[in-house]
């Protein structure tokens, strides 16, 4: 007989799991953590769904503590899957993990980052661990590993081979025999009607294929672009991100065919902004010059152009630097420069250099230009050190920690440049706390600090956040677990 009753009345919203502790305030702050979790537009579909369901499972341990250890195998049979089709094979998935990064399918970093994941799958059926293996910040942790493999195996989305018009036609016609996203009807991300924007894109692309489109109706297609620019980063769903994507591409197709040469378009632009033809932007590099602020573009070229071509385009976040918003890459994959080039540039030019290193997919390589940067109070510096605070190398958290004794000094410069970033950036900041926590209860806390209050990464936000109380002249927001006492995490 089954024990489990049906409740009468009105549904009620489950409680928030007790076991989550202090990861976020409310269900909401979820998605903030998770936000980097993009599922591949190139994803064959069963890709699509174990990645998005993950993801999903993640959301939604706020509510149930052991979604979180399933939502990490299930973002396991994404990695099979895209492991089969790059191999051309089967078999054991931490065998088809060592033969990808001996072929160089995947870099040791990021093979090596799904060593904890690929163990919960044999631990759960031997009976080692149990379904609530996994807290949510160390599930965020695996999946995103398994995230960054797939894209990384998939390769970069390929863009349309040529806006001629059979190509056009070809892509017209994919696009036509998709189905609307169901239950998408009537939704407005950020916004923007869905139903109208697929609708006026297919009409243009018409106009396009007719001769009728002119100058006016080109300004209407960029508009559609930057619409659906706005509202597919909040497309949580696999299959209507991945609808929305193709139709944008349709519609870049189209829109390419109005712009001589070769093009690229800034942020916040309504059209594309001539290049010459040798900037061609194959790896990304060019969108690599919103990483630094509008006076630097002309330093930011010279660098970009001496560093070697990248396997992967570089996926970017935003913060805000004085009155301007930079565009950070989050990881890089160019190849590292020798010290001796390095050393022949100007003072400046070398700055955006470390900068940019410091994002490079080898914790080696962003170390060693950390280093050159924990003595700079040049503002657009900033984000680039602290965005390493939120990440899991432990050697570096040392260096930031020790760097930033000295840096933020009660009545120093850089506690005043420091301070004024984390008040400008506050979503920015307390998104790096919880990375911080993340990273400490999945990586650090058993093995080496068991209380938070030791460790380099929780002394060097408390730097950060003495800080911004001084600018702000009142006690910045704590998102980290409580102390009762203070200690200085230099043991």
């Amino acid at each position: 007989m089954n024990s489990l009753t049906t409740s009468r009345g009105p549904l009620r919203l489950a409680p928030p799991d007790p076991r989550s502790g202090f990861l976020v305030p409310d269900f909401e702050g979820m998605e903030e953590l998770i936000a980097e979790l993009v599922v591949p537009a190139n994803a064959p579909m069963a890709v699509m769904s174990a990645l998005g369901t993950s993801r999903e499972l993640l959301r939604f341990s706020f509510y149930r503590y052991e979604f979180a250890t399933v939502a990490v195998t299930h973002s396991l049979v994404a990695l099979e899957l895209a492991l089969t089709e790059r191999l051309a094979d089967r078999g054991p998935l931490p065998d088809l993990v060592e033969r990808a990064a001996a072929e160089g399918h995947l870099t040791a970093d990021l093979a090596g980052g799904l060593d904890r994941a690929l163990a919960l799958p044999s631990d759960l059926a031997r009976g080692e661990r149990t379904s609530a293996a996994c807290h949510p910040s160390g599930a965020v942790t695996s999946v995103r590993a398994v995230f960054d493999a797939v894209a990384a195996l998939l390769g970069p989305v390929a863009e349309p081979a040529g806006p001629d018009d059979d190509s056009l036609v070809r892509l017209r016609d994919e696009h036509r025999h998709m189905r609307f996203p169901p239950g998408f009807q009537g939704a407005e991300p950020a916004g923007v009607d869905l139903v109208l924007v697929d609708l006026w894109v297919a009409g243009l692309v018409d106009r396009e294929l007719k001769d009728t489109l002119d100058e006016t109706w080109t300004a209407e297609l960029w508009d559609s672009i930057n619409a659906l620019d706005k509202a597919i980063p909040l497309m949580h769903e696999p299959y209507c991100a991945s609808y929305f994507t193709k139709l944008r591409r349709l519609a870049m197709a189209v829109a390419e065919r109005h712009v001589p040469g070769a093009v690229g378009m800034p942020r916040g632009t309504r059209g594309p902004v001539e290049r010459e033809p040798e900037q061609a932007d194959r790896d990304g590099r060019e969108s690599l010059v919103e990483a630094f602020p509008h006076e630097l573009a002309a330093d930011a070229r010279a660098v970009l152009a001496l560093l070697p071509e990248a396997k992967h385009p570089a996926r970017t976040f935003t913060v805000r630097v004085g009155a301007e918003h930079l565009a950070i890459p989050s990881r890089i994959y160019h190849g590292e420069l020798p010290f001796t080039t390095v050393e022949l540039l100007p003072p400046r030019q070398r700055q955006l250099l470390h900068c940019l290193y410091t994002r490079h997919h080898d914790g080696r390589v962003r170390q060693r230009h950390l280093a050159q940067l924990l003595t700079s109070t040049t503002p657009w510096v900033v984000p680039y050190t602290v965005q390493l605070l939120g990440e899991y190398v432990l050697e570096i958290l040392t260096d930031l920690r020790d760097g930033y004794r000295e840096l933020l000094m009660p009545g120093s410069e850089g506690r005043s440049v420091y301070g004024q970033f984390v008040v400008d950036n506050p979503e920015f900041f307390a998104r790096t706390e919880r990375r911080v926590v993340s990273y400490w209860n999945e990586y650090h806390r058993r093995l080496w600090y068991a209380d938070f209050r030791g460790y380099p990464g929780g002394t060097a936000l408390d730097h950060l956040r003495d800080a911004a109380s001084d600018q702000a002249r009142r006690p910045w927001p704590n998102h980290t677990p409580g102390r009762r006492t203070r200690l200085d995490g230099y043991c």
